[in-house]
């Protein structure tokens, strides 16, 4: 499996969105989740409320941040993914980065899924659109067109085997992540299967002359 980059942290404490992000973090080991404010998450943060409702409107906001900082990670990480492998092999790879990032702050990000999921319908269809967005990104860093309708499906199923591979992930307690990569290639393995299983005979054509022509 592909070696995750470590990332520099010199300047976390520098940058204010992020310091937000690590209070969240933080406070999200404390206490319930839906019962954080706003304003206790910036004096956390040693930031003027004022300011932190600048950057982020909602807490859903500031998970949206998270979110985008592990896509952004991922991406930061997608070269160390052999391009040489089978498309599978490079979701397998880029999908295990991503778990990767999210293992670093499991336990609260853990606590925050628990809350939102049993309490927060919002705040989960919310999380369930930002994962789709992660998952178009992982998909176009394989290389895989995700602008047709056959795209979007391919997204989708993604997302399932993604939101699958969360469940085994959130009780998955080796030290190398084994249970969640076992259950994500089992996943993806389905998934593929169920593609060429669809009565499309062109559903492997290469569609960038076509995307050029629109």
């Amino acid at each position: 499996m592909a070696k995750r980059i470590k990332e520099d942290s010199s300047n976390h404490l520098k940058d204010p969105q992020r310091r937000v992000i690590l209070a969240s973090l933080k406070l999200a080991l404390e206490r319930n989740w839906n019962e954080v404010s706003l304003g206790e998450i910036a004096k956390s943060a040693n930031i003027p409320l004022i300011e932190v409702r600048k950057l982020f409107h909602s807490k859903n906001a500031i998970l949206k941040a998270l979110n985008q900082q592990m896509d952004t990670e991922v991406l930061a990480n997608a070269a160390t993914v052999s391009s040489n492998g089978t498309i599978r092999d490079q979701l397998f790879e880029l999908l295990m980065l991503r778990f990767d990032a999210l293992t670093r702050e499991k336990e609260a990000i853990t606590r925050i899924i628990c809350c939102t999921i049993s309490r927060d319908p919002i705040a989960s269809f919310i999380g369930l659109k930002n994962s789709k967005v992660s998952m178009r990104i992982i998909m176009e860093a394989a290389g895989i067109s995700t602008k047709t309708p056959l795209g979007q499906l391919k997204v989708n199923g993604l997302l399932a085997v993604y939101l699958n591979t969360i469940c085994t992930w959130l009780k998955d307690d080796t030290p190398d992540l084994t249970k969640t990569m076992a259950d994500l290639d089992k996943g993806l393995a389905r998934a593929e299967a169920f593609l060429y299983s669809l009565p499309f005979k062109n559903f492997k054509i290469d569609t960038s002359k076509l995307n050029k022509k629109m």
